[in-house]
């Protein structure tokens, strides 16, 4: 039985069934209950066995969050395995945060806001148990210490094809005065040891300076075919201070430093703070939401466009404005489905207040979104969206039984 059946027969004790709107016909869930996790703060991982995989901001035994998978147990049950319960000793870390990253091995890498070293945060490595039924192993890669390596991770890593991973911290680097904590945040590399045991090195691949480059970053990043880096900043930048597009060329030599170029500025009417990153489309394209300014404050969906002619200048669009019952505040990395469609997350607005599910669809010139679920359980929803099977996955950080949030399904 694979696992988008096993959720599609339950409808009982971990799941709960209701009624959706338009392209939504049911929303499933599985609820978390404090020990087994509380408050999902990131999106979901699909093995190529169909089990999920993903963090809870709190709970677990010492409530520091934990990671978890999500497989089915036959019967029509799924069952929730805790792969790793934080517990703030030895400088483990401490409320896990963003989206996990497999590496071909199998292995586990995502980050954690607080904990390690002055609770700076850390990146974390959980390795697959080599016997059936024994425990993942966590290890620390880096601890983080404010200045000048970074501080508070906020979004999860991304890997390379030689197993080097890039983040961003929404703190610490070089100390500026007007950015919040008096700093502004880095762009980081980890690269692995050549010798077995021997420590990862983490490199700062940039600083933000808050004007006129950014400050705040909170997104995870992107690479393109190039090699480039593209990733949000929250704040700065060079117009109003209310956030920037980035992008981290390569050094043509190696030892020589990567390349910042701000590529847009946030700021009224169309779109400010943006808090989840961008996503690559066709030509280069980059999608993503911005938490704030546009209709009624509310947020909106842009597409940033490469420019013609070498030199040339990013053109920015607005595709959608929302106006709080479709959505507001979105603050999630946008899904793309080909060329013609995007998917995402609003986390608030909606009937309820409580957040959204929405598509973009191409229509003639334009876009048209459509509201596929108003959340009425679930809530908050702070996770980027997977698609599985036709089917949509997503986490919700409150609400369901115990308000301890949900993993959701939304079938077609």
């Amino acid at each position: 039985m694979t696992k988008l059946n096993a959720w599609k027969m339950i409808c009982g004790v971990f799941i709960l069934c209701t009624a959706t709107a338009a392209f939504a016909q049911q929303e499933r869930q599985y609820n978390f209950n404090g020990a087994n996790g509380d408050f999902p703060r990131g999106g979901l991982l699909i093995d190529a066995a169909g089990n999920f995989y993903g963090i809870t901001n709190g709970g677990g035994t010492h409530n520091l969050g934990v990671v978890y998978e999500l497989s089915p147990a036959g019967n029509g049950k799924v069952t929730e395995t805790v792969l790793y319960g934080f517990t703030g000793a030895n400088g483990d870390g401490a409320y896990p945060i963003g989206d996990l990253v497999f590496d071909g091995a199998g292995n586990l890498y995502g980050v954690t806001t607080s904990g390690g070293v002055n609770e700076g945060g850390t990146v974390f490595e959980l390795s697959p148990p080599t016997e059936q039924g024994s425990a993942w192993t966590e290890t620390v890669l880096y601890r983080f210490q404010n200045s000048p390596d970074g501080a508070s991770p906020v979004a999860g890593v991304i890997l390379d094809a030689s197993g080097n991973l890039y983040g961003t911290t929404q703190f610490g680097g070089i100390s500026v005065p007007g950015c919040e904590r008096s700093t502004c945040g880095v762009v980081y590399e980890l690269t692995p040891p050549s010798a077995p045991g021997a420590s990862w090195t983490e490199s700062v691949l940039y600083e933000f300076q808050g004007f006129p480059d950014g400050s705040q970053p909170m997104s995870r990043l992107v690479f393109d075919g190039a090699g480039n880096l593209y990733g949000t900043t929250y704040a700065g930048g060079a117009l109003y201070g209310q956030g920037s597009i980035f992008q981290l060329a390569p050094p043509a030599m190696q030892g020589q430093s990567w390349t910042e170029t701000q590529i847009h500025s946030f700021g009224p009417p169309n779109g400010c703070l943006p808090e989840a990153g961008v996503v690559i489309g066709a030509k280069g394209a980059l999608y993503g939401t911005a938490s704030a300014c546009g209709t009624g404050n509310n947020g909106s969906v842009y597409v940033l466009t490469q420019p013609q002619i070498q030199g040339g200048h990013w053109t920015f669009a607005v595709l959608h404005k929302f106006s709080g019952s479709d959505g507001m505040t979105p603050a999630t990395e946008l899904t793309l489905m080909g060329v013609n469609a995007l998917f995402g997350t609003a986390s608030g607005g909606g009937s309820m207040g409580w957040g959204t599910v929405f598509q973009l669809s191409r229509a003639g010139s334009g876009w048209s979104e459509t509201t596929l679920y108003s959340f009425d359980s679930g809530r908050l929803p702070l996770g980027t969206l997977a698609v599985y099977n036709g089917a949509i996955y997503g986490t919700a950080s409150e609400g369901g039984y115990n308000n301890h949030g949900v993993v959701y399904q939304i079938n077609p």
